[in-house]
C-alpha cells in the first residue's frame, strides 16, 4: 500500500500513477488539441511536495513551465491527443491541459471520493481513475465515458484503497492498492464486466506502486523498502491469474511510485533523500542514464505527444 498516496492527510499520491504513455492504437475522440503547440514531445512530473506539475523537455529534462492551484498532484495521464489530466486529489478532481498548454480546458469530478492515479483507453477515449473514499465507504475506480459529464463508480471493499490503474488494448482496465487491511491487491474490471475481480500474481509486491501495460504485458511496480530500491514486474494476464514474463530492476533507486514508460525507456520519480527522476532502459532496467533534480517530492510522471497527423 502506498503511504504517500493513501494516506493523503500525510502526504498522498504516475503514475503512476495511473497512466504512462503508448503509442496510439486509434483515431482520435477527442477534442484536438491546437496545433499551435510543441509537436515535441514533453516530460511531465507531478512534483507533491510543492502541489505542482513540471512540464519539460524530453528527454533532456528542460523546465518549459509550471502547472499549479492543485491541492494534491496524485496522477498524471495522457490520452490518444496527447492532452494531459491531473488528478488533483485533493479536490477530488481531475484537470485536463493541451499538450503543452499551461490554462486548464475542462475539470471533471467525483464528488466524495480522493482521486489518485488516472489512465486513458486509447482506443474509446474513456477516462479511468482509482478513487480512494473521504468517508468509511469503499474505494475503487470511476470511468468517465469518453473523458466527459459524470463518471460511473465501480467500488467494493476489497479494493478500499486503490493507487493507479492502467487499460490494455482490448478496453480491460487493471489497478491496484491496499485493502480495507492495508495488504496489496491487484484488480481487473474486464472489458463490459459491472463488477472487479481479483489477479493473483506470481510475485510478491511489498509496497504498491504504479501499473502500466507495454503493449504487451502489465507492469506492476513493487516501491520496495527504501534499502531495496523498487523493481517493475511483467505479467500476462488471462482471467484471474497472472504469469511473470520479465522483471526490471530500477537501479539507483529509492523509492519510484507511478512511473512512466516510454518507447525503450521508465521514466521514475524517485523519493529520498535527493529527490529525483531517472531514466533506465525498459524492459533491462539496471543502471539509470539519466537523472533530473530540483523536485521537493516527485510521486507521478507521464511522457506526452501529439498524434502523427
Amino acid at each position: 500500500m502506498i503511504q504517500r498516496v493513501i494516506v493523503i492527510t500525510a502526504s498522498a499520491v504516475l503514475l503512476a500513477a495511473c497512466g504512462g504513455s503508448v503509442p496510439p492504437v486509434a483515431a482520435p475522440t477527442s477534442a484536438t488539441s491546437p496545433l499551435a503547440t510543441p509537436k515535441d514531445p514533453l516530460l511531465y512530473v507531478g512534483d507533491l511536495g510543492k502541489s505542482q506539475v513540471d512540464v519539460l523537455t524530453y528527454p533532456q529534462g528542460k523546465l518549459r513551465s509550471t502547472l499549479t492551484g492543485f491541492g494534491s498532484v496524485n496522477g498524471l495521464c495522457t490520452d490518444f491527443n496527447g492532452d494531459v489530466y491531473v488528478s488533483d486529489g485533493h479536490d477530488g478532481k481531475l484537470v485536463e491541459y493541451y499538450h503543452g498548454g499551461t490554462k486548464p480546458v475542462r475539470t471533471l469530478s467525483d464528488p466524495g471520493y480522493y482521486t489518485q492515479g488516472c489512465a486513458s483507453d486509447l482506443k474509446t477515449g474513456d477516462l479511468a481513475v482509482a478513487i480512494q473514499p473521504m468517508s468509511s465507504n469503499p474505494g475503487g475506480v470511476a470511468i468517465f465515458r469518453q473523458a466527459k459529464g459524470k463518471p460511473h463508480n465501480y467500488v467494493g471493499y476489497d479494493f478500499f484503497f486503490p493507487s493507479f490503474c492502467t487499460y490494455d488494448y482490448k478496453d480491460n482496465l487493471f489497478f491496484d492498492g491496499g485493502d480495507i487491511h492495508g495488504m496489496f491487491f491487484f484488480a481487473e474490471l474486464a472489458r463490459g464486466r459491472k463488477t472487479m475481480q481479483r489477479v493473483t500474481l506470481p510475485q510478491s509486491i511489498e509496497v504498491a506502486g504504479g501499473v502500466q501495460f507495454d503493449g504487451q504485458n502489465v507492469v506492476v511496480d513493487d516501491q520496495g523498502a527504501g534499502y531495496k530500491g523498487s523493481t517493475l514486474y511483467e505479467f500476462s494476464i488471462s482471467g484471474s491469474t497472472a504469469t511473470e514474463t520479465g522483471t526490471t530492476p530500477l537501479g539507483g533507486s529509492v523509492d519510484v511510485i507511478g512511473f512512466g514508460l516510454y518507447g525503450n525507456r521508465v521514466i521514475g520519480p524517485n523519493i529520498g533523500s535527493s529527490p529525483n527522476v531517472m531514466y533506465w532502459r525498459y524492459p533491462k532496467g539496471g543502471k539509470s542514464l539519466k537523472t533530473l533534480t530540483g523536485f521537493t517530492e516527485p510521486v507521478v510522471v507521464v511522457v506526452s505527444e501529439l498524434p502523427s497527423r
